[in-house]
């Protein structure tokens, strides 16, 4: 059951959208409101160059805006204008882009010729054909349990969104241009959000509907419009971080600022169904109740304490990001040394999961644990870990422990850090 809330307020300059639950901070977003380049437009680009020995191309959005596009991503990419796709990207041609990644320190934003389009409990993909079929199969995020997984398919089934093959179906209204047909197959997956469906599935049907709808629409005019046009606009940081929460997570939504309030109140009515509050007690400030600024000076100190009296120390380097798990305070018996280790570790472990998510952190992070010398509590600990790190919204892998017994995981990188985000003075706030 739902025991968080999340905050959507303004501080230096950002909307910021905090989960909370139990009186922890759980995890953060900051945006500006003033930033055009958002994950999830969907632009006519521009190829400017491609530089085959990083198999890249780098391509324009806007004038004097540079992506970067990876080769491997471009199978059958949306050519507009005159030409069509022959198996080769060229300087000069035009197509459809989608940002996947913003800007990253010195890297510019990342984009994929992969389009798709995010609802609350579906995703809507385009992707290359793979076979003669114009739709493909639906897919479930791994978050969802088997039996809501099954349950779902036999809600499609029965309102015939699949077929006899397991192919999704097209509305009689809605169809794919004539452009994608032998190239295009359209391509669905049901979000964790899902999970909170039962027999009354409308919401997720008319949202499938509203989706492929809004695509073909996008799509049939692309070829039509000109080159750097924004076709599609991806919703406010703060409203992306509201829908990217899983809604099973929290139970109420506070704002202290009158005009996103009504958005949001909006938003909640349509889809999740929560309480949306808006907070006005000006002699106690919605940041001052809930101790924000405090809280986001603690989710960028290097050193974080553990109950238990241990402590992690998070550093940062340019490629990865590392954690050392230390005793500190923890006064313990030596004749019990490696079960002293394996409880601080196993605390560490717990709390790393959380700092992952809390600071935004992605890429490698390599995680030193305290050594332990029997083989069972080292392998129990790393169960631990891949249980706790599951319920990341972000993907996110423990992929093992080294021989030095050294942890590598990996977090897929969508966003800046938080220090990134709140820039990097924030922590004299």
């Amino acid at each position: 059951m739902a025991k968080g809330k999340v905050l959507v307020t303004r501080m230096h300059g950002k909307v910021l959208t905090l989960l909370m639950e139990n009186k922890r901070l759980i995890s953060v977003s900051a945006g500006s409101e003033e930033q055009k380049i958002s994950v999830g437009n969907i632009y006519i680009a521009k190829v400017q160059n491609i530089v085959e020995n990083i198999q890249a191309a780098f391509v324009e959005i806007e004038k004097g805006v540079l992506c970067y596009l990876p080769l491997s991503d471009v199978i059958a990419p949306i050519i507009t204008g005159q030409r069509t796709w022959d198996g080769k990207l060229r300087a000069g041609d035009e197509l459809l882009v989608q940002v996947e990644r913003e800007a990253l320190k010195t890297k510019p934003p990342a984009v994929t010729t992969n389009l798709s389009l995010a609802g609350e409990y579906m995703v809507l993909t385009l992707d290359h054909q793979k076979s003669n079929h114009t739709l493909g199969k639906v897919a479930f995020s791994s978050k969802l349990s088997k039996e809501k997984r099954k349950q779902l398919q036999d809600i499609f089934v029965q309102n015939n969104l699949i077929d006899d093959e397991g192919f999704l179906t097209l509305p009689k209204e809605i169809s794919i241009p004539s452009f994608l047909e032998t190239s295009h197959a359209y391509g669905a997956v049901v979000r964790t959000n899902a999970a909170s469906m039962t027999e009354d599935c409308t919401l997720l049907l008319s949202e499938w509907q509203q989706l492929l709808g809004e695509f073909s629409k996008l799509l049939s005019i692309a070829n039509y419009r000109t080159c750097f046009v924004c076709l599609k606009s991806a919703p406010q940081s703060y409203m992306r971080a509201l829908q990217d929460l899983y809604h099973e997570s929290y139970d109420e939504i506070i704002t202290d600022e009158e005009d996103l309030y009504q958005e949001i109140l909006d938003w909640s009515q349509g889809t999740v169904n929560v309480p949306v509050r808006h907070y006005t007690d000006d002699a106690l400030p919605l940041a001052k109740l809930y101790s924000i600024e405090s809280r986001l000076k603690e989710a960028l100190q290097t050193r974080v304490w553990l109950k238990s009296g241990g402590y992690l120390v998070i550093e940062h380097t340019e490629a990865l990001t590392v954690i050392d798990v230390n005793t500190g305070k923890y006064d313990a018996k030596r004749a019990c040394l490696d079960e002293t280790f394996y409880k601080i570790n196993s605390e560490a472990a717990k709390e790393i999961a959380l700092q992952l998510r809390l600071r935004n952190l992605s890429g490698i992070i390599i995680v030193d644990f305290i050594t332990m010398e029997s083989q069972q509590a080292c392998e129990k600990l790393m169960q631990e870990l891949r249980a706790y790190v599951k319920t990341d919204p972000v993907q996110t892998s423990v992929v093992d422990m080294t021989g030095l017994g050294l942890v590598e995981i990996t977090r897929k990188k969508i966003n800046k850090t938080l220090r990134e985000q709140l820039g990097y003075e924030t922590h004299q706030i």
